[in-house]
């Protein structure tokens, strides 16, 4: 166990307010999402929410947080509630696993997320989303979520699979995983009794489970049969091997592997992409200075890795995108012993969470939280410590998927301002929802073709 610093001592954690019979606080948590995690501050560094019966340790502490996921992580396995069910997809893969296992996979996958490879990449991923941003209809909306998300997994399938997988295999890919995703969040929030009588739910989530096992599983026989057929990424991963032993992965790990990217790739950053549509259609100023940004820095050609690093103001609204409406709300580890946290004692095996929204949103770190200001982080704004942002995590685990989901964000922001303008279809306010991320709920966005610059039509 930990010990306290000289200014720490042993506090008791607090119990939030509105513990229910049988249910705990998982109605305030699948209900009330957003307004209870940050309701949950005022109570302390550390608060106990109850899932049920089962107790779940908040950490609420934007220096607690980082302890968390660096100094001491060592205390925080990957597990808990969230964790295992993630699992039940994601198999042995490096989102879940933990130990000697992790270390091993992040090495023989590292290099295939480094921004080099990426960037020799881009330009397959620009024609994914170039495919469907340039077949949007002038004048007819479209729903903001649910195309983004088409946006991210054409770009991550053409990068995992190159540029030959099938439409309506990518459109599969697609439904299969918000099935899946959408399932995790509601057997993490809900009570176990309560997941045992969702029997259709739980069948369309093991059918879903199935068949996208499936599909990989065939892939992998295929490139396995005719390696110089396969492509991107994927390609890589059958030849990759350990730098220090020379092994490389089991077809069952390629499985866990390409799964696990598919499932943290797609939603995150597709969420992600819905707000920055909502924020720059209906903002003009972030929208004109969006706009003006890509023409002067690509100039009406497509944009390559070079420009992408040039477009400084795009970066800062989806930077702000990230904080403000940041996807990931809520992720869970696993003690594995008795833990002193900034004197919070916790007990071993215990489920204990922390929330990106919590953190960003906390008043202390980021003044007006509630307000969505790209400007904050301008080259001349004021510092924001690197651990009071985490749209991606901290430490050793941060998500590999990170250059990949900046790459493919700039890229589609890049390539809708250079061909569109955007207004919002109804003028009225967007409701998050969380699901497996904040999702904007019924966000409409009307395509107009932009008619100057070195985009327009």
């Amino acid at each position: 166990m930990t010990s306290p610093t000289a200014q720490e001592s042993t506090r008791l954690i607090p119990v939030a307010p509105g513990n229910l019979p049988a249910l705990g606080h998982a109605y305030h948590l699948w209900r009330h999402t957003l307004e209870f995690l940050d309701s949950l501050r005022s109570y302390g560094g550390v608060v106990r929410i109850n899932i049920g019966t089962l107790p779940m340790y908040m950490v609420t502490d934007p220096e607690l947080t980082r302890r968390v996921l660096t100094s001491e992580s060592r205390h925080f396995e990957t597990g808990g509630r969230m964790g295992d069910n993630l699992a039940l997809i994601f198999g042995s893969g490096v989102g879940t696993i933990n130990g000697d296992g992790h270390r091993r996979q992040r090495r023989i996958l590292q290099p295939l997320f480094n921004r080099s490879y990426i960037a020799a990449h881009t330009d397959v991923m620009r024609d994914a989303v170039r495919g469907r941003v340039s077949g949007w209809r002038e004048g007819i909306p479209f729903e903001a979520a649910a195309e983004m998300d088409r946006v991210m997994v054409a770009a991550f399938l053409t990068t995992l699979f190159g540029p030959t997988l099938p439409a309506p295999r990518e459109e599969e890919f697609y439904r299969l995983l918000r099935t899946l995703m959408k399932g995790v969040m509601r057997k993490t929030v809900a009570p176990s009794w309560a997941n045992r009588v969702m029997v259709t739910a739980n069948r369309e989530f093991d059918r879903a489970l199935a068949r996208l096992r499936g599909i990989i599983d065939s892939l992998i026989r295929e490139g396995r049969q005719s390696p110089e057929a396969a492509g991107g990424v994927f390609r890589a991963m059958l030849a990759a091997r350990d730098p220090d032993t020379g092994a490389g992965m089991t077809d069952a790990q390629i499985a866990d592997e390409a799964v696990t990217m598919l499932g943290t790739t797609g939603e995150a950053p597709g969420t992600a992409l819905a707000w920055a549509l909502h924020e720059i259609s209906r903002n003009p100023d972030i929208q004109r200075r969006v706009r003006s940004e890509v023409d002067t820095v690509c100039g009406g050609r497509p944009p390559g890795p070079a420009d992408l690093a040039s477009l400084e103001y795009t970066r800062c609204v989806l930077t702000e995108v990230m904080r403000h409406h940041g996807p990931g709300y809520l992720f869970t580890r696993w003690t594995t012993a008795p833990v002193d946290l900034g004197g919070y004692l916790i007990p071993a095996h215990a489920n204990v969470a922390y929330s990106q929204y919590i953190v960003h949103h906390d008043p202390a770190v980021f003044p007006d939280p509630q307000r969505f200001d790209p400007d904050r982080w301008l080259p001349d704004a004021p510092t924001v410590s690197r651990s009071s942002y985490l749209p991606f995590g901290l430490g050793s685990r941060q998500c590999l998927g990170e250059n990949f989901s900046w790459t493919a964000m700039l890229l589609t922001v890049a390539e809708i301002a250079a061909r569109w303008d955007l207004h919002p279809h109804r003028i009225r306010p967007v409701k998050p929802v969380a699901s497996t991320t904040v999702r904007p709920h019924h966000l409409t966005i009307t395509p107009r073709a932009r008619t100057t610059g070195p985009g327009a039509a």
